[in-house]
């Protein structure tokens, strides 16, 4: 645990604020009148539950206990910390470990922040607001989502160089950038704050106001801020996906605003960039069905279809063996529910929403699953005036249609294709014989081909977070009996639950790493885990046991029927399949959390 941390474990936000302000209990919440402006309502809201306060007043802002003593005292950051660690009667080290300078940059962030909404309010804001009245965000939507203004001048690196925070700071926060001379990054642009789902305030992003290029700026890969690794709006929105089980995702900041102000609150963005594969993660944690609504223009079209291709690897999770009877069979690996929302020609979705709800809302809920958004597009891409565009579009779709479990639809989506395609269905069905004779490994290698890679083989977000989950939560451990070192396909990764089984402290076992480890258990470690439970961490853990195990049975499981052997080696094979068969069938029976050993 950071020493940040700990104090705020140690510092109760109630009881601190009240030395300062008189509060008043209002609900599950306090209030008072703000102490950073004159009021005579009171528009200053303290939440015990989040330990955090904010202004919803002419300050609009807000933070946690360390951002209220840094604005009450007027202090820097690490002069806030010591009064702090004092008031908690907390020893504090001389330097600051890996994760505290994380939180130093965290605390820069939100110390901008308030310069910037500052800015925002005063004169020099003037005609922003005007451009926001102009797009109808309202004034509770600028609060809400903390929207700012950057001087067109470099006045937040004095202003944070002032409230105690180095150059270093600054420009590890990527508040400034420095080649002959330190610039501030963001310069005359309306600023949207990026938050992580842990609320924590890790980046900007920037709208130009003037004619500067590019016309939206993000900040720049950082200790804390990754662009692909986080989603605009998520903070705000993670609470309506989970009660709804369903994300929508769109393109912009201005998409996601308007999607909130309109009561469509399960909205996040991607700003403005292809999905990652990360970003998937994150949202299906909590959703089960997600909904792409881009933009229909012809490039936003095309995005969808990079999304849909790049990102969620539709076409990957399309896994080919060989029957026994010499038959390829087509099957699908888990993958979310995911539709597609069809927007009208020229309109985004913040266009949409503000003119024509109920059109935004019937778009919404008529989205097209996957298979069919992706039959239409791949029919496009190819010239099917064509025998061979025919033949093109049939090899790719095809494999994705046979791995549909459910027969009628099946049958719906292979008509569908013969329709798309204008040949009859018994054409259709004599063309695809070939599909039947190609071994599994020619079809992996061309499917391989074909599909860009998206990240490097090192990073395995399943079982990074398996092991973050087991390092987090010790208790966790006595639950590994079903998950072996084997089913990790990174070599680091298995020689850290290897070693992990044998180690009572994270010391302990670092001192057993190889040094080249090391930093890698160290990204583990610093690795973000949505608040839960324990028995939703048990569930969690398990989940990810469960996946893990049936990702490397299915991987033995087509290894092996591709062997070749002689006849007797073939009836070992065939028992070998079958026991695998068996066992991946058994893994989807296990949803039980297993009973802790006495």
């Amino acid at each position: 645990m950071s020493q940040s941390q700990e104090i705020k474990d140690r510092v109760d936000i109630v009881d601190f604020i009240s030395t300062h302000v008189s509060l008043h209990q209002s609900g599950r919440n306090f209030k008072a009148l703000c102490p950073f402006h004159s009021e005579k309502t009171a528009s200053f809201f303290v939440f015990p539950e989040r330990q955090s306060w904010r202004c919803f007043g002419s300050c609009a802002t807000g933070g946690d206990v360390f951002t209220f003593v840094m604005r009450k005292e007027n202090m820097g950051f690490g002069e806030a910390l010591r009064h702090l660690a004092d008031h908690a009667g907390i020893q504090i080290a001389s330097t600051f470990p890996k994760a505290e300078k994380n939180d130093i940059l965290i605390q820069a962030n939100e110390a901008a922040c308030t310069f910037f909404q500052s800015l925002l309010h005063s004169d020099k804001g003037i005609s922003t607001l005007e451009y926001l009245n102009a797009r109808q965000v309202t004034t509770a939507s600028i609060a809400t989502f903390e929207l700012g203004l950057s001087p067109a001048q470099n006045e937040l690196s004095q202003y944070l160089t002032n409230k105690g925070f180095t150059l270093e700071n600054l420009q590890d926060a990527g508040l400034v950038t420095k080649s002959d001379t330190t610039q501030d990054t963001f310069r005359n642009r309306l600023i949207f704050p990026i938050r992580n789902r842990n609320k924590q305030l890790v980046g900007f992003g920037g709208r130009a106001l003037g004619q500067s290029q590019p016309k939206y700026l993000n900040t720049p890969k950082t200790p804390i801020f990754e662009k692909g690794s986080i989603l605009y709006g998520l903070d705000k929105a993670e609470q309506s996906i989970q009660q709804d089980k369903t994300a929508i995702i769109v393109e912009g900041y201005m998409d996601v605003i308007a999607c909130h102000e309109q009561g469509t609150t399960n909205v996040v963005a991607s700003m403005g960039t292809a999905i990652t594969e990360n970003q998937v993660s994150l949202l299906t944690k909590t959703a089960k069905n997600l909904i792409l609504a881009l933009d229909a223009d012809n490039a936003g079209r095309e995005a969808t279809y990079n999304n849909i291709e790049n990102s969620w690897k539709i076409f990957d999770k399309v896994v080919a063996f060989r029957s026994r009877r010499g038959v390829t069979i087509y099957q699908t690996m888990s993958r979310p529910n995911l539709t597609v929302a069809t927007l009208p020609s020229g309109s985004d979705p913040d266009q949409l929403v503000r003119s024509d709800l109920e059109t935004w809302k019937s778009v919404i809920s008529e989205s097209t699953p996957v298979v069919d958004y992706l039959l239409e597009q791949q029919v496009r891409r190819f010239d099917i005036e064509t025998s061979e565009g025919k033949l093109l579009a049939v090899e790719k779709v095809f494999p994705l249609i046979a791995s549909i479990t459910n027969t009628f639809e099946k049958d719906r989506c292979f008509k569908k294709l013969a329709t798309l395609l204008s040949v009859s269905e018994e054409l259709l069905k004599s063309s695809i014989s070939k599909f039947h004779t190609r071994s599994p490994r020619q079809y992996a290698q061309k499917r391989e081909a074909k599909s860009p890679s998206f990240s490097p083989a090192s990073t395995d977000t399943l079982e990074e977070y398996t092991l973050a989950l087991l390092l987090s939560y010790p208790e966790l451990r006595e639950l590994t009996t079903k998950l072996s070192e084997d089913y990790f396909d990174n070599i680091e990764n298995r020689a850290i639950f290897a070693k992990l089984s044998t180690c009572s402290t994270i010391n302990e076992l670092e001192e057993k790493l190889d040094t080249e480890i090391q930093p890698h258990l160290q990204k583990l470690l610093t690795k973000e885990i949505p608040p839960s439970t324990n028995s939703e961490r048990q569930q969690d853990y398990i989940i990810c046991a469960r996946r893990l195990e049936e990702r490397k049975l299915r991987q033995l499981l087509i290894t092996s029927t591709e062997l070749d052997t002689d006849e007797a080696g073939s009836i070992e094979q065939s028992k070998h399949s079958t026991s695998l068969s068996e066992r991946l069938r058994d893994v989807f029976k296990e949803a039980t959390i297993p009973r802790k050993k006495k």
